[in-house]
């Protein structure tokens, strides 16, 4: 898909000058609808998200207000710009956009259910005529939006239409749900606050992790993402608080880059074969005390099992958990007469059959 270097929000909205306006439903201006309700979120919903989590919670959340839907949109763009395999139609493009605005908002209310709870505060902004269209389309941004959380994307529908118009609602949720796990960087944390140890221990770890975000760099050209982090000597040598216990930064990072993966694994089998991801390539740079500098990698990579055991398929397959060989003998086995009853079974139904042949005998 060539976006002209623009980044994909940029390059929709220029499409009220320079598209076909035939591609969307019933030939309507989405360009102007798509940046008067961005604009409304950006004004009156994007900066309220973590003040809203924290009035609901109690809890310092990470950035998720505008820094981080245009690191969204960022990440979305690096997945499609220059991607032959790729191409997006401007109607698909409009439903990414206005998911990755809504898919957070929902903070706002709490952080337990936000995704699903965007329509609550979207109903909310209709007197500033930010649901001035289609009740329809809004529901399939709410679809796509919502499975940004949890493993969902397999419940929509890979071809749907609207209007006459076709899109993918599952490559547009995978696009959206992977890309939100790559929008980590330095501007989710609050520095200031880190800086001057203002932010509550359950939090701090959060806003810690995404302080040493350098770069983050999907290249699915090439098949893989580099994850790179910046470590200062205290963040080696300190632990954090997190769910009630203490672990160290550097474990964090292979926790999150672990769960990375996961999801890469997740997404690729909706996102395949319009973008492919392979592996995930992390380097860790660390500063130590005296200035000097420290560096530590690794690869997470698909790849085969070599060294293949039950305990695999039962932590691959928690449908499995309990059901080994042994509980199928337990189930079936207690149904099933035991030898020695077999047997006694067997001897009584023989004498029956001997008496009743002897006594027809004496009836002769």
């Amino acid at each position: 898909m060539d976006l002209n270097g623009k980044k994909l929000d940029v390059w929709f909205l220029a499409l009220e000058q320079s598209g076909d306006l035939n591609l969307f439903p019933h030939g309507e201006n989405y360009p102007s609808k798509y940046k008067n309700i961005s604009d409304q979120l950006y004004q009156w919903v994007h900066p309220e998200v973590a003040v809203g989590t924290t009035t609901t919670d109690n809890t310092f959340l990470t950035n998720h207000g505008i820094n981080h839907i245009k690191t969204l949109i960022a990440r979305a763009t690096q997945f499609v710009d220059g991607n032959e395999f790729c191409i997006l139609s401007p109607f698909e493009v409009f439903l990414l956009l206005m998911a990755i605005h809504v898919h957070d908002v929902g903070n706002i209310l709490g952080r337990k259910g936000h995704e699903v709870s965007a329509k609550d505060i979207i109903d909310k902004l209709k007197p500033i005529g930010i649901v001035g269209q289609d009740d329809w389309i809004w529901n399939y941004v709410y679809d796509i939006a919502k499975t940004h959380k949890g493993f969902q994307i397999e419940t929509l529908p890979k071809l749907e239409h609207i209007h006459d118009i076709p899109f993918r609602p599952q490559l547009l949720a995978g696009i959206l749900k992977f890309a939100d796990e790559l929008a980590e960087d330095f501007s989710r944390s609050s520095k200031i606050n880190v800086d001057l140890s203002n932010i509550p221990e359950d939090s701090n770890i959060y806003h810690v992790f995404a302080s040493c975000v350098n770069s983050i760099i999907p290249k699915p050209l090439m098949g893989e993402i580099e994850m790179i982090f910046n470590l200062k000597a205290d963040h080696v040598t300190k632990k954090f608080k997190k769910e009630g216990k203490y672990f160290f930064l550097m474990d964090e990072i292979y926790i999150r880059t672990l769960r990375t993966y996961s999801e890469k694994v997740y997404c690729m089998k909706f996102l395949r074969p319009y973008i492919n991801f392979n592996s995930i390539k992390v380097t860790i740079n660390i500063r130590l005390a005296d200035g000097s500098n420290r560096q530590h990698g690794y690869e997470l990579s698909e790849s085969v099992i070599s060294d293949i055991n039950l305990n695999q398929v039962l932590e691959k397959c928690p449908e499995l958990k309990g059901k080994t060989g042994k509980h199928f003998f337990d189930e079936y086995n207690k149904n099933t007469p035991k030898k020695s009853d077999a047997s006694k079974q067997s001897n009584k139904k023989n004498g029956i059959k001997k008496a009743t042949a002897k006594k027809n005998r004496r009836r002769r």
